[in-house]
């Protein structure tokens, strides 16, 4: 808390294991992502909620939820910071 209030940032230590050591070796487990989920992952890597990705995808906010953690499952990823660092480590956000 002493370092918040001295105006440093702080953060979890998941997260800063997560930026120190990338995925840990991971590797997706299930087949390629196909373009709807590689967009999906593409806009929360851009800042958007979940609401707004399923309002925008056509699917209820609970049902976008319930897509996701399948989604994160099929890439034996937990999170949504696992998932998209291991886009990026795989290469699905190049054009």
């Amino acid at each position: 808390m002493s370092a918040t209030l001295d105006g440093e940032a702080v953060m979890p230590i998941e997260v800063a294991d997560l930026l120190l050591t990338g995925r840990g070796g991971r590797t997706p487990r299930g087949p390629e992502p196909t373009s709807d989920e590689i967009t999906w992952l593409r806009r929360l890597a851009d800042g958007w909620t979940v609401s707004r990705l399923a309002s925008v995808s056509g699917y209820s906010e609970r049902a976008m939820y319930r897509l996701l953690r399948a989604f994160y499952q099929k890439m034996g990823v937990s999170t949504r910071l696992e998932a998209v660092m291991l886009a990026y480590d795989m290469g699905w956000f190049e054009d």
